[in-house]
Parts: structure tokens; sequence; C-alpha cells
């Protein structure tokens, strides 16, 4: 009974032992995280910090706009604060900063030591500090938060002083920041006169507009010459806006002239020197002044210069413009052709002079072809708005009593009048009087040619002259009503507009171009709009090409006739250099039958007509950018001409390619105006199709004579071809062999033609999200390879390439479509050098005729305003060769918190060494290096240790690193661990990693079993000797030396004897010389073949398992095919500036990718995680209790 109750307690302890376990045999402190902002503000301070330039801090007041910032926020935790493990923190940072990408789980240190970690959240520009379980057990928990960033303008307007309030409860104060204004100089001089004809000119000097702190400022501006002293001197303060403008504050605030010092030299220097409580400025202020003008000057420019102790002089200029009216100026507003009138205007004492008395007198002289039309003087006072404009005051001067004018004959040239202003009137002497002076001439004789009347007015010393073009109208010359679809043209002679008495009237009319044709019976004479009667003149000289007269006999003529018909137009007579059709009008005749004078007029007009007559013809083409094909409309024989074999021909460039039964004839309909539209289509047995293979021509010939216009229509395509941004093509119209059309020409533009890689990118937090836009032209390129090779502070995601095919519409816009199959439509292989340069090559297995879009990834290894650049290029085997680059720089912005990665620029040395033997190094090894961004890791490069045992990971950004063996040495168990590395400086991280060496046993011999007793011991037989088979001796191809890998030392069983066989010797295949290189399997490798200066390299023969591109520096890389090992070649082929070519052959070893051994017993490696400190208490437990009951038990006994 006693020993079953031992076992249920015995069972029930271990269930109990069990449980607690389960449960953790000690309890843990299971903290519930705490919001502490809800309960107390930890920050205790702010500082700020502005940098004019990198790491150079600014050490005044006032700050260039958007300058760099740095925020430095000191913490602390109260003692006892009762805070756990996940605590958590939130305080906005202030609006003014900008935020060019979030900050994820820096981290929080305590004298070195993580406590926490902090984010900040571009968008709301948060910060959240969750703090670890260090909290829960130290005192006096302190620390610093440091924002790097730049001032954000956007949120910082107008005013160059700002308050930025941090927005933590209030407690933290608020900071008062100045910035400097845009401006280009920090003085502006500028000068305003007084009103139209001023006498004084107002100047300002805007001093210190930079905001600068200038001591001992001192001013000097130098009057020009023909202005007086400055006077009126003020001095005041400016606010200044972000954007460079002034302003007047609101309560104007004015210098105590106690605080500067005005001299005036007798040059005219004036000097203000600042002192006292102005010995120090930094506001801005307003110098004021006024100078009189004292003669007649069109402009003024005036030089201040600005400077003090600390500053150079700096200068500004201003030039003052004077607007004054004139003192006398003449003019003709106005002129009548029928009548032959002209209209003058004198101007007199614009400029506001006294005028003495006694010499207020105008002296006017026009062409003595002209006479004054009587009583048509008006004289009016004018005043003078301060912009000049004119107002006319009261009524006009009264003749013989405020003036007088006398008549002044002709001197054979010239006459006209004189003007006087009688001195009794005293308006005359009123400084601030203009006057204007209106009146009229007419042509006392007939104008029958055009001509130039001269008008000059004096007055004391000043002279004005006008000009007055005048045209005769005896005969005039039109044409309208043009009829395209006929070839007609309506003429129009109008003659006697001025309405003389003519007699004898013979009017010549004339063809300059044979190109017009008077058209019989279409001749009409009017008078006043009326039919006169063909019995008043006579047609007379007739010729349908050349022109005709009409002879009015002895009719005198009176009133306006006019005189209309008329002709076809055709395009034989105009050139290249002459498209217009010019006719010729000319009239005699006289004025009395008595006498003998013969007069004459002519004029002419000129008739431009549409291109497609100039041409016979036109021609257009558009791009159908689905299918690639040019739709040509080629318009012929648009004069309608009778063509007796007529033949179109059309030679097609750039690669074009007729589309078979493309080709469509068809009638054209040709409007009133010219317009042409689309008749019905002619049937094929009236034309044929000729196509040229060698020229590319394609011929179309009429079957028949031909008189009338048409389209042809046909389309060529460019699939297959490189495509360029024109298509340009020209047409011609034969009649047999004679010209009979000018150059039809066209263009057709195409959508990214002549376009083969495009490149873009923007910044997204610490990423590029590049987007390579490839073959928007849709050319055929065979052997597709992008290189693409971006900066070194960068480096590319592997996994985030994605290529998708596009749709386009007719006019060329592409549409992203679905994703291209990696490995199966195209590869993608990534070449990292020694220096942690990056490239890589993405090879289109087919040839690609259509657009595609290229997406991936870049993580940034940059400091803020760097820049970070991509070039990308296009290259492909076609007719020629085609390699396009193209470059994309962007700058990119960093905002960054304590704990985040430098600028710093290092590199890690990685030493590979035996465990058991520390000096000796290994070969063979090979390291994989990621960058660290906390939720992910970046592949940097991979890299393995020479024969000394090293190997060297070049520019590598200071941040933190994880250094992965993936390939042991030989012979070696593959270090499995993660090295964690941190760049923090320019000086070598030198890492050393040992590895254990494979250790192999001795097998142990199995045992001989004893003989049973009287069993005969048997010798074994011996096996036969094998003679082996003699075989010829083969010379090797001669291959890389291979280290072979160590193996383990077994005592071997004894075998027989091998005689090696012979090998026979074969030649080996012939290949031309060239150098070896190799790689391992899907890695790219790159080498240069020396290019004299004035040749090219090129291709030759291309490698069989892979891809290979050149530049025109010789730079070459290799691309294997995905998986492929082995050996393959390619050759390149340098051609000289005389064209002579040498090849140089390359040989490629694509070799596999070794694999080190890793440990093989089976057994998980043991972390810290699982403890069984638990248990072994337990058992413990147990074997005390064990003990106790086995006593007690006996004591019973």
């Amino acid at each position: 009974m006693l020993k079953r109750k031992i076992s249920m307690m015995i069972i029930a302890l271990v269930l109990i032992m069990q449980s607690v376990n389960g449960m953790g045999f000690i309890k843990q402190a299971n903290a519930i995280a705490t919001t502490i902002e809800s309960h107390l503000n930890i920050l205790t301070g702010v500082t700020m910090v502005v940098y004019e330039s990198p790491n150079v801090p600014v050490t005044g007041n006032v700050y260039s706009q958007g300058s760099d910032v740095t925020l430095n926020y000191t913490w602390a935790l109260p003692n006892n604060h009762g805070y756990e493990a996940g605590s958590t923190f939130e305080f906005a940072l202030p609006v003014e900063f900008a935020l060019y990408n979030d900050i994820t789980n820096s981290s929080l240190l305590f004298n070195g030591t993580p406590i926490g970690s902090f984010s900040v959240d571009k968008a709301s520009k948060k910060v959240l500090m969750t703090f670890n379980d260090f909290i829960e057990g130290h005192d006096d928990v302190q620390g610093t938060l440091t924002f790097t960033s730049k001032f954000d303008m956007t949120q910082i307007t107008d005013s160059t002083t700002h308050v930025i309030q941090f927005p933590v409860f209030q407690q933290l104060p608020d900071v008062t920041v100045h910035f400097k204004p845009n401006v280009g100089l920090t003085i502006e001089k500028k000068g305003v006169p007084h009103s139209f004809n001023p006498d004084q000119i107002d100047w300002t000097i805007d001093i210190n507009k930079a905001l600068g702190t200038v001591q001992n400022a001192v001013v000097t501006d130098q009057t020009p010459a023909g202005l007086g002293n400055p006077s009126g001197i003020t001095i005041q303060q400016l606010d200044v806006s972000l954007n460079g403008t002034t302003s007047i504050p609101v309560v104007p605030v004015i210098l105590n002239p106690n605080n500067y010092t005005v001299t005036t030299s007798a040059g005219g220097l004036l000097t203000i020197t600042f002192h006292d409580s102005a010995a120090t400025i930094t506001s801005a202020y307003r110098i004021s002044y006024v100078t009189s003008i004292l003669d007649t000057a069109t402009s003024y420019t005036n030089t201040a210069s600005f400077s003090g102790s600390n500053l150079p002089s700096v200068v500004s200029s201003a030039t003052v413009a004077v607007v004054r009216g004139v003192h006398l100026g003449k003019r003709s507003p106005g002129y009548n052709s029928t009548t032959q009138t002209i209209d003058w205007e004198i101007k007199y004492n614009y400029d506001g002079k006294v005028i003495p008395a006694g010499t207020a007198t105008l002296t006017d002289l026009f062409n003595d072809s002209q006479d004054y039309l009587p009583v048509s003087a008006v004289v009016y006072k004018i005043s003078l708005s301060p912009t000049g404009t004119e107002t006319i005051v009261g009524s006009p001067l009264v003749l013989n009593t405020d003036y007088t004018l006398t008549p002044v004959t002709s001197n054979g040239t010239t006459q006209g009048f004189t003007l006087t202003f009688k001195e009794n009137t005293s308006v005359i002497y009123d400084a601030s009087s203009a006057y204007k002076i209106l009146y009229k001439t007419i042509s006392h004789d007939r104008v029958e040619s055009n001509t130039t009347i001269h008008n000059t007015v004096t007055s004391d010393v000043y002279t004005a002259t006008g000009n007055r073009g005048i045209n005769q109208i005896v005969i005039a010359k039109s044409n309208d009503n043009v009829n395209y679809q006929n070839k007609t043209l309506d003429w129009h002679l109008t003659i006697n507009q001025d309405n003389y008495t003519m007699k004898h009237v013979v009017v010549t009319d004339t063809f300059t171009s044979g190109d017009l044709e008077f058209i019989p019976g279409s001749l009409v004479v009017k008078r006043n709009g009326v039919d006169v009667a063909s019995s008043v003149y006579t047609v007379a000289s007739l010729v349908l090409h050349a022109g005709f007269t009409v002879d009015f006999h002895n009719h005198d003529i009176t009133g306006i006739y006019t005189i209309s018909y008329k002709t076809y137009f055709d395009k034989r007579g105009l050139t290249s250099t002459i498209s217009n059709y010019v006719n010729k009008g000319k009239i005699e005749w006289q004025d009395d039958s008595n006498s003998p004078t013969q007069h004459q007029a002519e004029a002419t007009s000129t008739f431009t007509p549409r291109i497609e007559t100039r041409n016979n013809g036109s021609k257009s083409g558009s791009y159908n950018a689905i299918t690639k094909e040019i739709t040509w409309t080629v318009g012929l024989n648009y004069n309608s001409r009778t063509i007796n074999h007529a033949i179109l021909a059309d030679t097609l460039l750039e690669g074009q390619e007729l589309v078979p039964n493309s080709l469509k004839v068809s009638a054209m309909n040709i409007g009133l105006d010219g317009t042409q539209t689309l008749g019905s289509a002619l049937a094929n047995t009236m034309y044929g199709l000729i196509l040229n293979n060698v020229t590319n021509t394609v011929y179309v010939n009429f079957n028949g004579p031909i008189n009338s216009p048409y389209y042809v229509e046909f389309k060529t395509s460019l699939a297959g071809k490189l495509i360029d941004a024109q298509i340009p093509n020209t047409a011609q119209l034969f009649d047999t062999l004679n010209l009979a059309s000018g150059n039809l020409t066209a263009s057709v533009p195409v959508v990214y033609g002549g376009e083969y890689v495009a490149k873009d990118g923007h910044q997204n937090n610490n990423i590029i999200d590049w987007t390579v836009h490839i073959n928007r032209g849709q050319s055929t390129v065979n052997d597709a390879i992008i290189l693409d090779e971006p900066s070194v502070n960068q480096l590319l995601l592997q996994d985030s390439f994605h290529l998708f095919a596009t749709t386009v519409n007719m006019v060329g816009a592409l549409t992203k479509d679905r994703e291209l199959v990696k490995d199966t439509d195209y590869t993608v292989v990534i070449h990292t050098d020694n220096n942690s340069k990056q490239t890589f090559v993405l090879s289109f297995i087919q040839p690609i005729t259509k657009a595609y879009i290229l997406e991936y990834k870049s993580v940034i290894f940059a400091d803020s305003h760097d820049t970070v650049s991509n070039k990308v290029t296009l290259s492909g085997n076609n007719v020629t060769t085609v390699s396009v680059p193209t470059i994309k720089n962007i700058e990119v912005l960093f905002s960054s918190g304590s704990g985040t990665g430098s600028g710093v620029i290092g590199k890690l040395t990685v030493t590979k060494v035996d465990q058991d033997s520390p000096s000796l190094n290994l070969s063979g090894a090979t390291f994989a290096l990621y960058r660290d961004l906390g939720s992910s890791e970046i592949l940097v490069n991979t890299l393995t240790t020479g024969l000394d045992g090293k190997l060297v990971f070049n520019n590598l950004l200071g941040g933190n690193y994880i250094l992965k063996e993936t390939v042991a040495p030989a012979g070696y168990l593959l270090d499995s661990s993660a090295h964690n590395v941190t760049i923090n400086s320019i000086t070598e991280i030198n890492q050393v990693v040992t590895n254990t060496k494979i250790t192999t046993s001795t097998p142990t011999p199995t045992p001989t079993p004893s003989p049973i007793p009287g069993s005969a011991t048997q010798s074994p037989t011996p096996a036969p000797t094998e003679v082996p088979t003699a075989t010829p001796t083969v010379t090797p191809t001669v291959t890389p030396v291979v280290t072979p890998t160590a193996t383990p030392v077994v005592t071997p069983v004894v075998t027989p004897a091998v005689t090696p066989s012979a090998t026979p010797v074969v030649k080996p295949t012939a290949t031309p010389p060239g150098k070896i290189e190799t790689t391992k399997q899907d890695v790219p490798i790159t080498g240069t073949v020396k290019v004299p200066e004035g040749s090219t390299p090129s291709i030759g023969k291309g490698p069989e398992h892979g891809t290979v591109t050149v530049g025109s520096d010789g730079k070459w890389i290799y691309t294997p095919k995905p998986g492929f090992t082995g050996s393959d070649s390619f050759s390149i082929i340098i051609t000289d500036k005389d064209g002579n070519e040498e090849e140089v052959f390359i040989n490629i070893d694509v070799e596999e990718v070794p694999l080190g051994v890793s440990p093989g017993d089976g057994m998980l490696p043991t972390t810290g995680e699982s403890s069984h400190m638990n248990v072994i208490l337990a058992g413990l437990f147990l074997i005390i209790l064990g003990f106790a009951l086995r006593s007690r038990f006996l004591k019973r006994r």
C-alpha cells in the first residue's frame, strides 16, 4: 500500500514539474508596454545647427534658403519611471524641416549600449521611440536624437524672419530664424523722374539686401553731370522678402541722423558713413534723396557703392530716362488719295520752355507740288499730363488775334507759310503751355506716279521734318475670283479714280507669264458701274498668252472706268524661282486734244497660286505604329494637263518595302477653292506597277493618255528594319522621259523613331525606382542586349527586375502589358567587380520587334546632394551594328537620424586561415557580402580568396554589413556563421575567418577469423595480371592547371599493376590563337582590346554559347548563356581609318561554381535559445526526494 502511495506521489510530482517546466521554471516578467506620451514628456531640450556647406556650420544668424540643418533633441527618463520593454514615446518634428525618406528602426544608444530604436514617418514627420528591457533595470537613462535634413521652403514663405515651433506640449522654446533673401546684389540703385518734362529725379539706394552683418558701412554715390547735388537725404529700414523684393514697413523706422554722416564734395560725390549704434548693421536700409535737372539730356546714369570693414565694395548702377516733349515736331496724320490732300501736324513747345517775346515764330515749307489749303489751319493750346497725355484746352486760337499766317512763295522747289504768335497774347508766355497746329495741303497737279512729299518746320534753332508718300490713282490693277476647278482667274483694271478728263486713252494689259491665257468674250468695260457700249472702245493686239489693248479712240473719259476679264492659268511657265503670276497694266492719254503731251501711268497685280498648282501635284503620308506601315498618297497632274505617257516614279528610302497589293489609283476631285477630295477608283487595267528592286523605286504607268488629276496610294512596310524618326520620300511625274511635275516631297514622322533606349528614375526613400524604355520606335534588333552601368554609389536589387511587353496604338502611344518570363524570354546577369561597381546585362533570347519596359530598383548608398547616375546602352546586330547609350542623373536628397550610415567610403579585407594553423592562409574560399538594412539584406558582391588567402571588398559606404562564406576551401568545412562588419571610417577593416580542416579516420581492418582446428588453410589464388591493349597516344588540348581537391589518406588494397596504355597522337582542330579568359557559370566577364586612334572595333565572329558587346574604347563584355559551362570564343575586328582590318580572337572558359564541404555529422547546430537548466533542477529535486523517501522507508523497516 505504501509503495503504491509513493509511486503515485512520484507520478504526481513528475506531472507538476513538467507543468512548471512548460510554463517556465522561473516566473518571467510579462511587462505591459506603455505609451509614455500620455504620462510624461521625456524631451528635455533641442538645439539646431545650420550648415552653409557640408560639415561647415553657419557662424552668423542668417541662413541660406534650403540649407542643410541638424536637429539635436535631448531626452531623459525619470528614475523609478515604471516603464517596461516595448514602451513608446511619440512626437512630431516641426513642419519647417523637409523629410525625403522614412527612417526605420534606427538605434537608440545609451553609452554605446542599444536601449531601443526610433523611426520617423516621412509623410507625418512623426518620430516614434521604442524602448527595450534595458530601461527596466537602469537609472539615469538619457540620450540624444539627431536628425539631418533641410529647411522646407514650401512651409516658409514671404518673410525672411520665421518662428519655428516645436510641437511637444509647448515645453520646448520657439526658435526664430532669419533667411537670406534671393538677391543678386546686396545693393540696388534706382531713380524716378518727376513726371513728364521733369525738373527733378528721385533717387533711392537699397543697401544690405542680403541681410548680412556689415561693420562700419560706407555708401558713396557720384552725381552725374547735368544734375544738382543731392538734397533731402533720409535713411529708413527695409523689409526684405524671401524672393528679394523690398518694402517699407507698415510703421516706418527712420534711422537717427546721429548714426550716420553725410558729406558732398565739390565734384558731386556723396558719401554716407554709418557709425555709433549703426556701426554694425544687420538690416536692410533705403537711402532716399533728390537731385535737380540742370540740362536737357535724355538720360542720366548714376553708380553707387556699398562697403564695410568686413565687406568688399559692391556697386549698382541705374540709368534714368527723362521723357520730355519735343520743342518742335512735325508729322502727317492722314492722306486722301481721291482728293490728293495731305493732313499735317506741328507740335510746338511740348517741352514746356518759356518762349521769349518776339521769338514765337514758325516757318513751314513743303514741296512746291503742294499748295496750302486755305483756311485749313487750326491752332490749339495743349495741356500735358504727368504721363505726357495731351488734352486740348479751350477753343482754337483766333487767326489775326492770337497769331498771324503769312504765305511763303515758291523758291522753285518749296513753298509754305510763316506762323507768328502775337506779342499781346499772354498765353504764349506760360512756361507750361504747348501748342498743336493742324493744316492741309493739296497737289496742284495731277499725281501720275507714286512719290513722297517732304515737309520741314523751323523755329529759332529748332527744326522738324515730316514726310508723306502719295500714290497715283490714274490706273490700278487687281485680281479675284480664283477657280481652281476650271483654272480661271478674274482681273480688273480701274481707271481715273481721281476723276479727271482724259483724251485719246489707250489701255495696254500685258501677261508677263506665258501661263496666263485670255478667255475670249470675257472682257467687260464699265463706267461708274454701268456697262459701256462696245462701240466706245476697240480691243486690239489680242494675243491669248500675251495680252491685249483697249483703245477708246476719240471718246473722252470722265468718271471711273473698270476693265474686267478672265484668264486661264497653268503651271508650265513657273520655275523654282518664279512662283507667281504677274499682270501689268498701262494707260496712255492726253489732257488736251490739241496738246501733243502724252501722259502715262502703270500698275501691276500678282497672283500666287496654291503649291499644288506650282508643283502640278502633292504628296503626303501617315504612319501606323501597329502595322509599321506608311500609307503614301501622291496627287498627280493637279493642273489637268494632257500627258500622253504618264509615269509616276517614287524611290523608297530608309529600307521601306512595298506592301504587296497595296496600290490603288483613284480620280481626284478639285473644288473651286482648290481643295482635293478622293474620287472613284480606277480599274487596275488602266495602270500598271513596276518595282525596281535594285533602286527600290516604284513605277506606276498609265496605260493611256491622261488629262485629269489622280490620287496614287500605296503602302510601305518598315517591319524588320531600324526605324528612324523621319521617313522622307519624293515622287516625280514624267511624260515619257520629260518631267511633268515638281518634286512631290513628304516626310512622315515616327513617334519614338530612332530611339532605342531611354531611361528615367526617381527617388523613393532610399531606393531609386528605375524605368528603362526599350525600343519605343519598334525597330527590329537582332541579339538585343541592354548594358546598364549604375554609378558606384548604388546597389542593384536582384529580385526587383521586371520586364514588360507593351501594346501600341496607331499613333505610337505605348501601354504597359504582360510581364515577360525571365530565362524564357530574356536573361539578366549582374556583374560586380573588385571595386564593388556593378553592371548588368539584359539579353533578349529572340530578336525584338516591339517596345518593352524594364523596371528595377537600386538601393542608394550616397550622401544627400550626391548624384546617382546610370548609363544604359542598347546594342544589337543588324545590317549595321546598333549601339545607342543614354545617361540619367538624379540628385538624391536624404533625411537621416542618428544611427544611420554615413558618407564614409571604406574597404574590407578578408583573410581565410586554417583554424589549427593560423599562419596557413587558404585560397578558394568564396564570400558574399551583404548590406544590412535592418529589415532586409542586399548582396554587395561575391569574391573568392586568392593564393594569399585574401580578398578585398572596395568602395563600401559607411554602415552595417554581413559577411557570409558560401564556398569553403577544398578540404575544409564551410563556416556557416554570419560575421557582422561595420564600416564607419576610411580605415581598412580586416576580418580573419578560420576554417576547420576535414579530418578522416584510418579504416580499422576487419579481424581475421581464427581457423577451425583441423581445417586446411587455403592460400589465395592470385589474380591474373592484365596486359592492357595498347592505345594510341593523344596530344591533349592545353587546359588550365587545376589544383586537385585534397582527399583523406587511405591505405589502399593491393591490386595488380596495370601497364598504362599508349595513346595515339591526334592533331587538334586548328583555331586562331587568342587570349584565354576564365569566368564562372552565369557570370559575365569583361576585357579590353587595344584600339589605335582613329580605329573602330566591331564584333567579328560571335560566340556560340553567349553574347558579347564591344564599345568604341575596345572594352568588351561577354555574357554566357544561363547554365552553360565549357569553352566558347569570339573575335573582334579592328578597322583603321583606311579600312584595314585586324581580327583579334578571344577564348572563354566558363567553369562550374565549386561547392564547399559542409559538416556531415547530421547534428543540427545548438543555439543559446534552449536551456536544460529547468530539467536539471527538476532531476536534482527528484534525487533528493528519492533519498528522503528511502531513508524513511528503511527506518520503518
